[in-house]
């Protein structure tokens, strides 16, 4: 989701600690995500209200799975990073 959002320019709005609140709000809890941050909810309900409708594209187009490729060893693996943010999605 965070990759997606980026693209749209709208984002220059928010700083990235709020963008990131924004998307635990979401995904875990909004309590979760003014605890970690520090920021009340009146800062972050414009951004999350904004980023609504990037959750709703990226929940519609599923979970992006890491490859595994056989020639990283597996304590590497956290370090793959997968992108599927596209502009078609917007």
């Amino acid at each position: 989701v965070l990759d997606l959002c980026i693209l749209d320019i709208e984002s220059l709005r928010f700083s990235y600690s709020v963008i990131a609140a924004s998307a635990i709000a979401h995904f875990i809890s909004k309590e979760t995500a003014m605890h970690v941050s520090g920021l009340s909810w009146t800062e972050l309900l414009p951004c999350v209200s904004w980023m609504r409708p990037f959750v709703e594209v990226a929940l519609e187009n599923g979970p992006v799975f890491v490859k595994h490729y056989d020639d990283v060893p597996s304590e590497d693996c956290h370090n793959i990073q997968t992108h599927s943010a596209c502009l078609s999605l917007l």
